[in-house]
């Protein structure tokens, strides 16, 4: 089922439960919040624009883990885990997407975070060796499969890939 967001998202928040942000003189500008602003950027890649990044100085950060609000797009720095979701509306239409991982600053992590923040506006996840967005950056075909899921499908549209072995999920050649 195709799931997206039909709207921009009305704001971008970062919440530092642990307070890893405050050891920073400036909380914004620092490695944790450079590789959150690149996942952010990427998710702007992955649509191919349908979702504009925001600014650093549009990004909200709160130092308390509460539910992400309907209508924004939301990073938690956990303690170490990772995860992403996407709450959906009943037209299928994404009305809140967020995603967690830890705060190190590793190239590793930027993996994270993209992998997380893209398949967090797909309705979708990255957590099988033939999932989307395994490889922690934009391949070419993921800007595909988002302009196709942006701009040529409607939420809700549907493909059926059932077969004598139960669900297919997607695959991917990587050359």
């Amino acid at each position: 089922v195709n799931q997206v967001w039909v709207t921009q998202p009305e704001k971008w928040v970062v919440y530092d439960p642990h307070g890893y942000l405050k050891k920073y003189p400036d909380p914004k500008n620092n490695p944790i919040f450079d590789n959150i602003m690149k996942g952010f950027r990427a998710i702007q890649e992955y649509t191919n624009g349908f979702i504009t990044a925001p600014s650093r100085d549009d990004v909200e950060i709160r130092y308390e883990e509460e539910k992400i609000p309907n209508g924004a797009i939301g990073f938690v720095i956990t303690d170490g885990r990772a995860w992403e979701m996407d709450d959906e509306n009943s037209n299928n239409e994404i009305i809140r997407s967020g995603a967690g991982a830890g705060p190190t600053n590793t190239q590793y992590s930027v993996y994270t975070y993209i992998r997380e923040l893209t398949s967090s506006v797909q309705g979708g996840d990255n957590d099988s060796t033939v999932g989307v967005f395994n490889w922690g950056e934009i391949r070419p075909i993921d800007k595909i499969w988002g302009k196709f899921n942006y701009y040529k499908r409607k939420p809700g549209d549907k493909f059926y890939l059932d077969g004598p072995y139960g669900h297919l999920y997607e695959v991917r050649k990587i050359e």
